[in-house]
């Protein structure tokens, strides 16, 4: 059993209307874990995400790897 939360987001410089994003989770109590939480905490992990791709791949200086041992 899984909650599926559906939301959009707005962005001044598109002028079409976005594509909305489907987050799904197995927290199923709304009162423990409201949508519009999820939902922000979902775009903070992403800039996260985003932020460890950018180390990984594009600030890796000339051809070195970065590898955990573990």
């Amino acid at each position: 059993t899984v909650r599926v939360i559906e939301y959009t987001l707005s962005h001044p410089s598109r002028t079409k209307g976005e594509a909305p994003i489907r987050l799904i989770t197995t927290l199923l109590d709304p009162a423990q874990a409201p949508a519009l939480e999820l939902a922000a905490l979902y775009g903070e992990r992403w800039e996260e995400e985003s932020a460890f791709d950018e180390l990984k791949t594009h600030q890796r200086g000339a051809g070195r790897v970065l590898r955990s041992k573990s």
